[in-house]
């Protein structure tokens, strides 16, 4: 707004602007615990007794409606956004879809994860070790 500028704040003109995605993760009015590993927050609100097949188009619709709030970035923003994220979540959900449905994958040495500083998120050191055990059929 040229009156107020953002948030209150005024810029001098061609100021560059940029938003941290790693704030918006860690934010914890959008997720309690930011730094806790708990992938299963986004299974809130979906019922358990639904079928897998439907229950992950909930949490995927679920998740493009956060995108667009911009509650959720996993691909970045904007004109830099991941080039290839569309090919990476292709072959993403075919890679779970078959290890999922064959396999019950647990962790061999649970530990919390301490956040590193940095521009971009990795494992940690030592590595995720899990375990596949195949389900019965």
């Amino acid at each position: 707004d040229p009156e107020t500028g953002i948030g209150g704040f005024r810029y001098p003109k061609d100021t560059l602007l940029t938003c941290s995605i790693i704030g918006v993760h860690m934010d914890p009015e959008l997720y309690p615990e930011p730094e806790a590993f708990r992938p299963e927050r986004f299974f809130e609100g979906i019922p358990d007794d639904l079928p897998m097949a439907e229950r992950g188009r909930r949490v995927w619709a679920k998740a493009r409606e956060m995108e667009m709030n911009y509650q959720m970035l996993p691909f970045g923003v904007g004109p830099g956004r991941c080039i290839g994220r569309h090919l990476f979540m292709g072959i993403a959900y075919s890679v779970l879809d078959g290890l999922l449905s064959r396999f019950d994958v647990e962790l061999v040495n649970p530990r919390p994860l301490e956040p590193e500083g940095g521009l971009s998120v990795g494992p940690p050191p030592g590595g995720v070790v899990v375990r596949f055990r195949p389900r019965a059929r």
